[in-house]
């Protein structure tokens, strides 16, 4: 579970640090919706992520 757990983490920072990188061209308001999408992904993966968690222990 910890391994699985720590992968996602250094891939979204790999992710974070490539989109960073675009955002920085974009306008603010852009960047500002950007943002809006990032946290609401961030959500569903959070949602998702203690799903599985529970399928898991259910097991």
């Amino acid at each position: 579970l910890w391994s699985y757990s720590e992968t996602p983490v250094g891939f979204s920072i790999r992710i974070k640090t490539i989109l960073v990188n675009k955002a920085s061209k974009l306008t603010e308001s852009r960047i500002r919706d950007f943002n809006e999408k990032q946290e609401r992904l961030k959500k569903k993966t959070e949602k998702l992520r203690k799903k599985f968690g529970e399928h898991d222990a259910a097991w």
